[in-house]
């Protein structure tokens, strides 16, 4: 295992334990901050993906700070297309949707792989927080959403 691959791991590793002062550490480093910005798994999840399935609020707030995007999709496998607003959305963490909303609005409109939004998520867990705030912002496509489930009776 190569350094960088070391890194990686034990950053993943910390996102789900929710190491936060590990991970801010980690990211004081310009080098290995660096590694993090770019980092991305075969899949194309990126470290915002992790921290959002695993419900990291801090955590995701820590990597928008240091300059993560969170406009990225991942490219393959069963959830190619989700953003972590997608990952959010379905691990229905409120605090995490409204992190990364607020920093990326127009994620909310991205369709995954098999068409959802992150709003289509939250409506079909009824995550009622998540779903609120997704309102709140009008982050949402009503009509698609009611056409989709309509069309699953």
């Amino acid at each position: 295992m190569s350094h960088n691959d070391f890194i990686i791991a034990a950053l993943l590793k910390n996102i789900e334990k929710n190491k936060v002062r590990r991970i801010a550490k980690l990211l004081r480093s310009e080098r290995k901050r660096q590694m993090v910005l770019t980092m991305v798994t075969e899949q194309g999840g990126t470290p915002l993906h992790y921290a959002a399935h695993y419900s990291r609020p801090e955590i995701i707030q820590l990597l928008l700070e240091a300059g993560c995007s969170a406009n990225t999709t991942i490219t393959s496998g069963e959830f190619r297309g989700m953003t972590p607003l997608h990952a959010a959305a379905v691990a229905g963490n409120a605090e995490c949707v409204k992190s990364l909303l607020d920093a990326y609005p127009d994620t909310a409109s991205v369709r995954d792989g098999i068409g959802y939004t992150p709003y289509d998520y939250a409506v079909e867990a009824k995550f009622t927080e998540c779903i609120e705030y997704f309102e709140n912002q009008r982050a949402f496509d009503a009509a698609h959403t009611m056409i989709r489930l309509s069309a699953e009776k």
